[in-house]
């Protein structure tokens, strides 16, 4: 679903920062700008600690998604 999620608030980059964004962070710059009905499929690049995918899964579950997907090209070991 395009534009399902989107940041409106910004956050610092995860790549360039000493420390990462928290989960709260993510959950206080995303929103869900419409209900959303059905399955989500979330694709990200990289999964390094899983806080952007957790956030995502809950604003969309609470948006009302029946299903939340994630499915990412990598992921980093820490």
């Amino acid at each position: 679903r395009p534009a399902a999620l989107e940041r409106f608030i910004p956050i610092r980059c995860s790549t360039t920062a000493l420390a990462r964004p928290t989960m709260e962070e993510h959950l206080e710059s995303l929103r869900v700008p419409k209900p959303v009905g059905g399955s989500v499929i979330i694709v990200d690049d990289v999964f390094t600690h899983g806080r952007i995918t957790e956030a995502c899964t809950r604003l969309l579950r609470d948006a009302g998604a029946s299903e939340v997907i994630v499915a990412a090209v990598s992921r980093t070991r820490i």
